[in-house]
């Protein structure tokens, strides 16, 4: 439900159809799977690109006019008027009047809208003006207010070079869907995202009524979206089971709330005034704590998504980013929303409200691209192309799903965070983040403890559903299966630590799938995740309700995956989801 804010396409109306369509990358369009700590095939393989930018030239030469606060305000105004009103008076606006100063003769007419383009991207790639490319800026709201003034005031800066994008962006959209690709494939990163900021702002935020106030600059902002996204908040709270939910409730029911009342980040989420990527989570998680009336602990105001491997502890239960190896592995036990995993079980190590930086190292193996490009032909349904296809060569794969063979002596026993930050450390980097722990997750295994320390922030990837199952698997397509149980007694699986290009997969004896089959209770299935960030193995997840364990197993040599894990979101083991 929240996808539409932590993604952007700057062309066309509504979701992306493809992921290279939206301006952040990887797209969040295509990031979360249908199963809670699981993110799409496309987003695992985008996970591994790397984004062409080519450098622009950026001519910063275009001189802008001095203008005052007061100025400004009344333009935005009168613009926000305009638009509601679907007038088309803006679209002769002059610009060079009130914003900038007029082109030389030899650069050609300054009535044309194109000239109009040239100069404002000219004047927004000025080095002065906040880039919101960079993720320490994309909490917007944070730039609402001067902050090298003694006194509050409202930020001439931050609120000039709104009026420049959204002139921009208003021109843009003037032509033809080819035209408009043009430009957008021409501007400088750094202005791609002053048209997300114009785009956000002009669809969720009016602003009227400028006046001086004896040292103070005021106006009133209007939060078109604030009821809606009090609403959301509350779903977003209900779904975790947050604690003090009522004082959610209420607020819920009286939501007009002063702007002047509200932290950076509650006000960037109240006013959808959002930029892609993934500071949505943060933004709708700080914007809870802030709302809790029985919280007052500052070590949560270090959450920051400039930490996203982070969590907290609260009221004996703790929550987790989705992006927290954590989160990831204690997922199947939990729900996930808005980029966020819990309630999850309470944690040994933690004080009984902080937060958690969680130590993970990168996963062993990540995709290169002769992966991709081999992608097809290492996951074909009749294997290597051939003249005859003999009956012999394919067989029928099928889980066991008797409910009588599924394992039942495995649990949760603990989860321990052990401090690895001192606080020597922490005030010599001068960084407001989180301590910084190791995460390990102690499981009972018929009456035997076993503790996994979850060193690797590892991938669980979403299997894709198939129709009209069970179907054949070619004969090198090999694998290896086990129950839940075994899991344990696998030691090191392929000793990955090498670099070595993925080889070719189809023939090889060495080269198989490890099968687990986790069916049963969520506790199976945690283990399975914890074993993987354990040994540094990202994994697809199987829904054999959705899929089959052929085309399973076919995903996972297309996705260059070792580990395949069954799971069943059919079966009443899974009611708490």
């Amino acid at each position: 439900m929240f996808v539409h804010s932590a993604s952007l396409r700057l062309l066309g109306l509504g979701m992306s159809k493809y992921p290279w369509e939206t301006l952040e990358q990887p797209s969040m369009a295509f990031c979360y799977g249908s199963m809670p700590g699981t993110v799409r095939l496309n987003h695992w393989i985008n996970l591994s690109s790397q984004v062409y930018q080519e450098d622009k030239l950026c001519d910063t030469s275009v001189k802008l006019r001095e203008i005052t606060l007061d100025t400004i305000i009344d333009q935005l105004s009168h613009l926000e008027s305009e638009l509601a009103g679907n007038t088309q008076s803006h679209q002769t606006r002059n610009i060079y009047k009130i914003l900038l100063h007029p082109p030389s003769k030899h650069q050609g007419s300054q009535n044309t809208t194109g000239m109009q383009i040239y100069d404002l991207v000219r004047a927004l790639s000025r080095h002065e003006w906040i880039d919101f490319s960079q993720s320490e800026n994309q909490v917007v709201a944070q730039f609402f207010i001067d902050k090298t003034l003694s006194e509050k005031q409202i930020s001439k800066p931050f609120f000039h070079q709104l009026l420049i994008a959204i002139e921009l962006e208003m021109r843009i959209q003037r032509f033809g869907e080819e035209v408009k690709l043009e430009i957008l494939r021409n501007l400088p990163e750094k202005v791609k995202w002053d048209l997300a900021l114009a785009k956000r702002w002009r669809k969720n935020v009016r602003i009227d009524n400028f006046k001086k106030s004896g040292k103070f600059d005021l106006f009133n902002i209007h939060l078109l979206q604030k009821k809606q996204q009090f609403h959301d908040l509350y779903t977003f709270a209900e779904a975790l089971k947050w604690p003090n939910l009522s004082s959610i409730e209420l607020l819920t029911a009286d939501w007009f709330l002063e702007v002047s009342d509200l932290s950076e980040h509650a006000l960037s989420y109240l006013s959808s005034v959002i930029l892609p990527g993934p500071t949505l989570p943060f933004l709708l998680m700080k914007s809870l704590l802030s709302f809790d009336n029985s919280l007052a602990y500052p070590t949560l105001d270090l959450l920051t998504h400039l930490s996203p491997n982070s969590g907290f502890q609260y009221k004996g239960t703790t929550y987790w980013t989705s992006n927290c190896i954590l989160g990831k592995v204690l997922a199947p036990t939990c729900k996930e929303i808005g980029g966020w995993i819990g309630p999850a079980c309470s944690a040994e190590g933690l004080d009984p409200t902080q937060a958690a930086q969680i130590f993970q190292q990168e996963a062993k193996r990540r995709l290169k691209a002769v992966d991709v490009e081999t992608m097809n032909e290492r996951s074909l349904p009749l294997g290597p192309v051939a003249k005859t296809y003999p009956i012999s060569d394919y067989m029928i794969v099928e889980p066991n799903l008797d409910p009588d063979s599924f394992v039942n002596n495995i649990r949760i026993e603990k989860l321990k965070l052990r401090l690895i930050s001192s606080p020597k450390a922490k005030v010599e980097s001068h960084k407001s983040v989180p301590d910084n722990f190791d995460a390990c997750i102690q499981f009972a295994v018929d009456g035997t403890s076993w503790p996994l320390r979850l060193r690797f922030n590892v991938m669980f990837i979403n299997a894709a559903s198939c129709k009209g199952g069970p179907h054949p698997l070619f004969i090198d397509y090999e694998y290896k299966i086990i129950p839940i149980d075994d899991i344990l007694c696998m030691g090191d699986w392929k000793n990955q630590d090498h670099e070595d290009e993925y080889s070719a997969r189809l023939g090889g004896n060495d080269e198989n799938v490890l099968v687990i089959e986790s069916f049963g209770i969520a506790d199976n299935e945690v283990l399975a995740r914890a074993w993987c960030a354990h040994e540094g193995i990202s994994a697809l997840v199987a829904d054999v309700s959705k899929t089959c364990m052929s085309c399973a197993i076919r995903e996972a040599f297309a996705a260059c995956l070792d580990v395949l894990i069954l799971v069943d979101r059919s079966s009443s083991y899974h009611e708490n989801e």
